[in-house]
């Protein structure tokens, strides 16, 4: 049986993640819930590529680090239904995030040529959701009016007035803003996720975030340095610096991950090494090195681990 291969991809994700103003304050929960949201957009994507084309748990040959490679059978993804799936998750990402997030969804008979129609297609980043039968979507060129905007990212309309723990001044903040807040604190409890998907759309439901491992559940907690149960501010974390109080951002990956991919794809048509690699990388990047930093730098605060790369303050 011909078998196709699929290559996803999430692009923007430094600058998403990163990108968090001072106003409203909790800028450690916001940056938490950033990272995790854009693993449950990843994870929301594959699953729906799962369901949609047939595929099995033993067909994902890579995951993580915002991107996935599966192998499905070919008459089980026709090209029209693949043209509609990456329309569908870039136009769901557009209404949530307003292109700050962008996907893209290649494919071909080898990984290569999966990999390759994937560079291409993230080289016309939008283009799914502005054009359509090569005529412009005029309704997705502009923003709807903000009216009031959020004062915590100034992009979406800010609904609701929030008061500072230690403070009298009242922040607005839009609905993503406000959910980041609840899951960001959440994520400081819980460390397990049983992944459950309705329609495609972002998870918005933190009660999917459990503190004990169950049947179907992956983990998703990050070490965070804490003060008793309680976790560290970034105001705590920078007065422990030797010298000026002051933070400090590491972002790190695994360098040509596409040759490497490539080279191991090419030794083995099943495609069982690729799998057990990118198994191995992931669990050293998401559990590994969080037992490592709890025994030997606890003062490392995890923003993201995972894939082939980490973001660490």
């Amino acid at each position: 049986m011909s078998a196709r291969f699929l290559a996803g991809d999430l692009s923007g994700i430094q600058r998403f993640v990163l990108q968090v103003k001072s106003a409203g304050k909790a800028q450690a929960k916001r940056l938490r819930a950033r990272s995790f949201l854009l693993e449950m957009v990843e994870r929301a994507a594959l699953w729906h590529v799962e369901q949609r084309f047939s595929a099995s748990d033993d067909d994902i040959l890579i995951r993580g680090g915002g991107g996935f490679l599966v192998r499905v059978a070919e008459d089980a993804a026709p090209e029209r239904e693949l043209e509609r799936f990456n329309v569908d998750v870039q136009r769901m990402l557009w209404d949530e995030f307003g292109g700050e997030i962008q996907f893209a969804l290649g494919w071909g008979p080898t990984p290569d040529r999966a990999r390759a129609d994937l560079e291409r297609r993230k080289r016309q980043p939008g283009r799914a959701v502005l054009q359509s039968n090569r005529t412009w979507e005029a309704r997705h060129l502009s923003r709807p009016p903000l009216g009031e905007p959020c004062e915590v990212c100034g992009r979406f309309p800010g609904l609701e007035a929030v008061q500072e723990d230690d403070e009298d001044r009242i922040v607005r903040h839009c609905r993503s803003c406000l959910r980041a807040r609840r899951i960001g604190a959440d994520l400081t409890r819980r460390t397990w996720l049983r992944m459950g998907c309705g329609p495609l759309r972002v998870i918005d439901a933190p009660s999917e975030l459990l503190e004990d491992q169950e049947e179907g559940a992956s983990r998703v907690g990050r070490w965070i340095p804490r003060s008793g149960p309680r976790p560290l501010t970034f105001e705590e974390l920078a007065r422990q610096s030797r010298g000026d109080r002051r933070l400090a951002v590491l972002k790190a990956d695994v360098d040509d991950m596409g040759t490497r991919v490539g080279k191991i794809a090419a030794s083995d048509p099943s495609c069982r090494r690729l799998r057990s690699f990118s198994r191995a990388l992931q669990r050293f990047f998401a559990e590994q090195m969080q037992d490592a930093a709890a025994q030997s730098w606890p003062l490392i605060y995890t923003l993201y681990a995972g894939g082939d790369d980490l973001l660490l303050v």
